[in-house]
C-alpha cells in the first residue's frame, strides 16, 4: 500500500509460510514516503496530508499519473479540487513523482525473482496497486499477481478483476485467511508441474476471482465464512 500513516512497518503474520520457500514483506508506504523526501524534497507532513485526505480522492489522482505519462497535473480535471490549497505545489510534485517511484519499486520486486506478488488496497490505494501490478507484469509477465483488501469486498472485487487484467487473482471478502493458503499452494504446484491442470481447486477457494481457461471470463467464487473480528 502506498498511502498509510507511517509510525513504522506493520503487517499480520501470513498464514501460508509453510507453502513457500521465501516470503518478503514490502512496506510500500514507507518506501513511497522515503522517495518523496529523498528524491522530491518534500516533507513527511506533505505525505500525511494525503493520508488524512485533506482533499478526498487525492491519493488516487496522484498515482493516476502512471497511466498518463507526461501529463501536467494542472491540466487534469482533478486539479480544480486542489488548486486553492496552500499545498497545491506539493500535490503536483507527488503527482509527477509517482511514475518513477512505481518503476523503481517494480524493478526491485522483479529483481527479487518473486514468483507471486500480493497487493492490498484500502481507501486511496486502488490506483497505486493497479499501477504497480501493471508495471511488474510489463517487466515480467510470468509473475502471478493477487489483489485483496477492503476495496475488494463483495462486488467491488469482481469488478476490479474484470476491469484490471494485470491481476491474475482477486480475493473478495476483506481479509483472506481462508483463501490465500490454498491459492498459494495451487500456484506452487502449478509452477512445479505437479498441480491440477483444470479449475477444480480454484473453484473451492473462498471469495476468489479467477479467469476461466475456456473464455477468459471472470469467475467469482462465493465468499464463504468471514474471519472472526
Amino acid at each position: 500500500m502506498r498511502w498509510s500513516a507511517c509510525p513504522g512497518p506493520w503487517s499480520t503474520c501470513p498464514p501460508w509460510r509453510g507453502e513457500v520457500e521465501k516470503l518478503d514483506v514490502v512496506y510500500g508506504n514507507i518506501r513511497w514516503l522515503d522517495h518523496l523526501v529523498r528524491e522530491v524534497g518534500l516533507e513527511r507532513g506533505h505525505y500525511e496530508l494525503i493520508v488524512d485526505a485533506e482533499v478526498f480522492g487525492v491519493g488516487e489522482w496522484v498515482f493516476s499519473s502512471y497511466f498518463r505519462p507526461g501529463v501536467d497535473p494542472r491540466r487534469t480535471s482533478f486539479y480544480d479540487l486542489v488548486r486553492d490549497s496552500e499545498h497545491v505545489d506539493a500535490y503536483c510534485a507527488t503527482f509527477r513523482a509517482a511514475p518513477a517511484f512505481i518503476d523503481e519499486l517494480a524493478r526491485g520486486l522483479v529483481a527479487s525473482d518473486a514468483d507471486v506478488l500480493g497487493l492490498t488496497t484500502t481507501f486511496d490505494q486502488n490506483i497505486a496497486s493497479f499501477a504497480l501490478a501493471h508495471r511488474v507484469k510489463e517487466l515480467r509477465p510470468d509473475v502471478v499477481t493477487i489483489l485483496g483488501g477492503a476495496n475488494c469486498d463483495g462486488v467491488q472485487g469482481t469488478a476490479v478483476h474484470r476491469a484490471r487484467t494485470e491481476f491474475d487473482y482477486v480475493i473478495r471478502g476483506g481479509e483472506a485467511e481462508h483463501s490465500i493458503a490454498p491459492l498459494i499452494a495451487h500456484i506452487a504446484e502449478c509452477r512445479s508441474g505437479d498441480g491440477q491442470t483444470d479449475d477444480g481447486l480454484l473453484r473451492t477457494v473462498p471469495g476468489l476471482c479467477w479467469r476461466s481457461d475456456v473464455d477468459g471470463a471472470t469467475v467469482s467464487n462465493p465468499i464463504g465464512r468471514r474471519p472472526s473480528p
